[in-house]
């Protein structure tokens, strides 16, 4: 159902379902600014309908932050969630999205369409808290057991974890070489908190929690944007 102008609903349900179609099918995020017995007011919280998300992380700190959180719901599987922090250190959510499973492919998938979506705006030097899992595809557990790496019978693939890691730039993957560019992301007790955010989610179906999960973001940036307004 497209929506215009003279068109009626027979509740509010259908009205707010036929808002959340718009909204995924043109990006754009509604808020409902008043609702009476007859009529529901809702508007774009954005005048320029532009992705929130999106156009908004070129103001946040040169840092993104991820982390994957269980579903526990009859289609089991992972959310996973990228997060940054604006110049007040409050939580701004970049993207979710709903996987099999944690591993290599779907993080890859995940962090592609991110900076494909993103573009230009993500620095040279993104950190990420769980680079772990990633770098399991490429048999990191043969760092830990030394044996596999200095025995005299190792394969060659016992090497591909050491061999990878030093392909890249030492100050991409460690602390200690990060020259201080921290941005004071010490921690990723931002992710924690907006996980327990979602936590009445992770039980839901599927599309159930999509709308879940889309509703607490526009009321988020919502209640953002009257904070700031108040303030100034």
């Amino acid at each position: 159902m497209n929506l215009c102008k003279g068109l009626t609903f027979t509740n509010k349900v259908e009205v707010k379902r036929a808002l959340t179609i718009l909204a995924l099918k043109e990006n754009k995020h509604f808020v409902i600014n008043r609702s009476t017995k007859v009529k529901l007011y809702a508007k774009c919280v954005d005048e320029s309908c532009k992705c929130l998300c999106i156009d908004g992380f070129k103001y946040c700190k040169p840092v993104i932050s991820i982390d994957g959180t269980h579903l526990y719901g009859k289609y089991q599987g992972k959310l996973l969630v990228a997060m940054a922090t604006d110049a007040n250190n409050k939580v701004f959510p970049l993207a979710f999205a709903v996987v099999d499973c944690e591993s290599g492919l779907s993080w890859g998938w995940f962090l592609q369409y991110l900076r494909d979506t993103i573009g230009d705006v993500i620095p040279d030097e993104v950190k990420f808290d769980n680079i772990m899992e990633p770098i399991k595809q490429v048999e990191i557990k043969a760092i830990r057991k030394k044996k596999k790496v200095m025995g005299k019978n190792g394969r060659e693939n016992d090497y591909l974890p050491y061999t990878y890691l030093m392909s890249e730039s030492i100050d991409m993957w460690t602390q200690s070489h990060d020259n201080g560019r921290r941005f004071e992301a010490m921690t990723i007790n931002i992710l924690e908190c907006f996980n327990g955010v979602l936590k009445g989610a992770q039980g839901l179906p599927i599309a159930a929690m999509v709308e879940f999960t889309w509703s607490k973001l526009v009321a988020y940036f919502h209640d953002r944007h009257k904070e700031i307004t108040y303030d100034l």
